[in-house]
């Protein structure tokens, strides 16, 4: 069943009202409408020349302004906040994808460089001096005879 948004009566002057094509809404068809502010244009020819009336002055038409804000009908612009909130969701799931390669490849390049640095190092010495740990816990040979 095809339902039709309802076209606003009467149309504000200076305004043009076009039917957009039916979209599959659940098992019915959905035909809604958009609203586009016209603005008044000199009439060219072919070679870009004005044309002008009988009485010698130029022919204007009416086209939609390119620089105004279309309105739709309400049950269409939900319909086009779905899908640009769609479009959005794809867009930063692709950013996040590209987010996540820099991030591995930033981890990456840390850990070579780690590794050359530490390749680079020299080992710290591991001896120990175990002759002052030995006499450093010893009584004084002068306090050990003076106990006696």
């Amino acid at each position: 069943m095809l339902i039709s948004a309802e076209v606003p009566n009467p149309i504000p002057a200076g305004y043009a009202v076009y039917q957009l094509d039916a979209v599959q809404y659940g098992a019915d068809s959905f035909a809604g409408w958009k609203m586009v502010k016209q603005k008044t244009v000199p009439a060219v020819d072919d070679k870009g020349q004005p044309i002008k009336g009988p009485d010698g002055k130029p022919q204007m038409l009416c086209v939609d302004d390119p620089d105004a804000e279309v309105t739709y009908d309400p049950h269409t612009q939900v319909l086009k906040q779905v899908d640009q909130q769609g479009e959005q969701i794809e867009s930063l799931q692709t950013e996040n994808k590209s987010l996540k390669s820099a991030n591995e490849l930033t981890q990456q390049g840390l850990m070579e460089a780690v590794d050359y640095l530490s390749s680079k190092l020299t080992p710290a010495s591991t001896t120990t001096d175990t002759g002052s740990a030995a006499t450093s816990t010893a009584a004084p040979a002068s306090s050990a005879a003076s106990e006696s």
